[in-house]
């Protein structure tokens, strides 16, 4: 026999249908947490990678002069450090590059804005206070030390950008490492960071340059400071 009636759906009770809008709640603010922790990290990685400008190869008179010269008998050698970060971690090197024919040796130094203010707090001075360039640089390979050099610079969102290039620099078989020291431009009594920017450990690749590094009207050389720092006044 048939059993003709008619069933009615069963209607979930307040308590069930909260809980299923909790559940779906916490799953949909769980996917966006997931997409926002991702794409914040995907945002500061790429902010953090070195600007065009920045990474820049810088060609001088001299170089540009060899390079004319011979193309193909000029030769340039990347760098990768591995751990190229200060001790305090306030500043940043990569993007190394050498030329033994001209003798020049350019990289990028990268820094935070909160760098700028850890500097003001241990110096007791306000941002109106800073000197235009806050810090000047001197590389070293331990017996001589070059006090020289042409900075490029560039800022991108908290990041600042040096872009160096240090001339008669000879790294050879002997040479053990290339310290980097940043003064603070207002305290020349000792470095305020120091890191390596070359270590014979360090491995070295040759370096094919670019199309658009190639040098002319836009070597970038129209941007470049250069600083001349006498080394006795150097702590």
């Amino acid at each position: 026999m048939e059993d003709d009636r008619i069933y009615e759906p069963m209607e979930d009770t307040p308590g069930e249908k909260l809980g299923r809008i909790v559940k779906s709640t916490v799953k949909w603010l769980f996917l966006i947490a997931v997409i926002l922790f991702f794409g914040t990290m995907f945002l500061r990685m790429c902010l953090s990678e070195d600007t065009a400008k920045a990474k820049r190869y810088l060609w001088t008179d001299e170089s540009a002069a060899l390079y004319a010269a011979d193309p193909a008998a000029y030769e340039v050698y990347e760098m990768k450090l591995t751990d190229n970060y200060s001790e305090m971690g306030y500043f940043y090197t990569d993007n190394e590059r050498y030329a033994p024919a001209a003798k020049e040796f350019q990289f990028t130094v990268r820094y935070n804005d909160s760098t700028l203010r850890y500097l003001m707090e241990k110096y007791g001075i306000s941002e109106a206070e800073l000197p235009e360039e806050p810090f000047l640089y001197v590389l070293s390979d331990g017996s001589s030390t070059w006090t020289a050099y042409g900075s490029l610079s560039d800022h991108r969102a908290l990041h600042n950008y040096r872009r160096l290039i240090f001339t008669g620099v000879e790294v050879t078989e002997a040479t053990g490492a290339l310290t980097l020291s940043i003064y603070y431009a207002g305290d020349l009594s000792e470095a305020y960071a120091s890191l390596d920017v070359y270590r014979s450990t360090t491995p070295v690749t040759a370096y094919k340059l670019k199309k658009n590094e190639l040098p002319g009207a836009d070597s970038g050389m129209d941007d470049v400071v250069w600083y001349q720092h006498d080394p006795e006044m150097l702590g």
